[in-house]
């Protein structure tokens, strides 16, 4: 009689197990036979599309916590992940808690997704615990989730002392002035970080003034995103200003910021002695004759700035005059465009009558386009 013989995966050819994982997905393996036993690791750790899967991306919104446990657990020692995405809703701290232990040992995962995820306070303070011993994750994204102010502080208190974290994603987190500022305060000394996206947040132009100063002392920081749910002034504008200069940049864009006469009296202030900025873009603004007078003041200084465009704003012949005085006596601006303003025949007039003694004529493009009796003219001047 036959003898029954009892087969052990301990004792299957490599060659059967690898025809056996080939119906495992890479998770499954990760979860089921990753560290199950040492023969187990030696050969998945051998098996090609295993070695290959380096991204793992999880919804937990239905998995039971006990398997959770096994999924955080099997990241301790993992080599081949380097991005974790997990999006969730209802993960709680104790949860991210048991992943942050995880990723103090993990040594390949630089990429961390957590978005969606409800994180609090608390979980914020987990993540900030790991990130000051964690020198691996260069890029965290952190983004709808419920961090606010005092989660921010943990974080930027982490910032401060993590120099790996290159890209920080923060995008709607109830995040308002308060936390603005620790963030501020933490980009002077952090000079790792080269990419912030604080999109749809709650701050205001105080806090946009605070993380300005931090750029104007570090020069780090290239990519900053934001679209504040306040009104756009002179604190963003002063961002956009110090951004540009980290950048090297030598275009300001500030098209439909709705800047009016006031604002560009602070930011014609703001650039009196800036020797960055040779393009100035201020098309589809509020800005009407008071602020082309600040313009013409700032132009009577500045002498880098060389094309100026005000097309599509609300400048009246008063406004263009005080713009034809100044170039009277500036020659670096060489193209200004001034098209769709409220600029009359006399207007016109006063700008056809600086080119003919402005020394830089002849690169001067002025674009004009008025109505008059339905009829559209077209100027194109171009001193001669």
């Amino acid at each position: 009689m036959a003898k029954n013989i009892i087969t052990s995966f301990h004792t299957l050819p490599v060659e059967l197990m690898y025809r056996i994982l080939d119906h495992l997905t890479p998770f499954d393996i990760i979860v089921s036979i990753q560290d199950v036993c040492i023969r187990f690791n030696a050969i998945i750790h051998t098996y090609h599309p295993y070695l290959t899967f380096n991204t793992l991306e999880l919804s937990f919104y239905r998995t039971p916590r006990v398997g959770k446990s096994r999924i955080y657990g099997s990241i301790h020692h993992n080599k081949t992940i380097t991005t974790l995405n997990i999006l969730n809703r209802d993960i709680d701290d104790e949860e991210i808690r048991h992943l942050v232990e995880a990723l103090q040992t993990n040594h390949t995962i630089t990429i961390l997704y957590l978005h969606y995820t409800g994180i609090g306070t608390d979980g914020a303070r987990h993540l900030a615990d790991m990130l000051k011993r964690n020198h691996i994750i260069i890029k965290l994204n952190l983004s709808y989730n419920n961090i606010g102010n005092e989660g921010i502080r943990y974080l930027a208190d982490a910032l401060k002392i993590n120099h790996t974290i290159t890209a920080l994603n923060l995008e709607r987190n109830h995040i308002t002035d308060e936390g603005a500022r620790h963030l501020a305060d933490a980009l002077k000394t952090n000079h790792t970080l080269t990419s912030l996206n604080l999109n749809f947040n709650q701050i205001t132009d105080e806090g946009a003034c605070c993380l300005a100063e931090t750029l104007d002392v570090n020069h780090t920081i290239t990519d900053l995103n934001w679209q504040f749910t306040s009104t756009q002034n002179i604190g963003h504008i002063r961002l956009l200003i110090a951004l540009q200069i980290n950048q090297g940049a030598t275009t300001l864009s500030l098209r439909s910021r709705h800047i009016n006469n006031e604002t560009l009296y602070q930011l014609a202030n703001l650039l009196m002695n800036n020797e960055i900025t040779t393009i100035l873009d201020l098309q589809w603004n509020e800005i009407g004759s008071e602020g082309a007078r600040h313009l013409a003041n700032l132009l009577t200084i500045n002498r880098t700035i060389t094309a100026l465009d005000l097309g599509y704003n609300k400048i009246s012949d008063e406004g263009v005059c005080h713009l034809a005085d100044v170039l009277k006596t500036n020659h670096t601006i060489t193209t200004l465009n001034l098209r769709q303003n409220n600029i009359g025949d006399e207007g016109v007039r006063h700008l056809v009558d600086t080119l003919k003694t402005n020394r830089v004529r002849q690169n001067l493009c002025l674009y004009i386009r008025f109505i008059r009796f339905t009829l559209i003219i077209d100027y194109y001047l171009i001193g001669s």
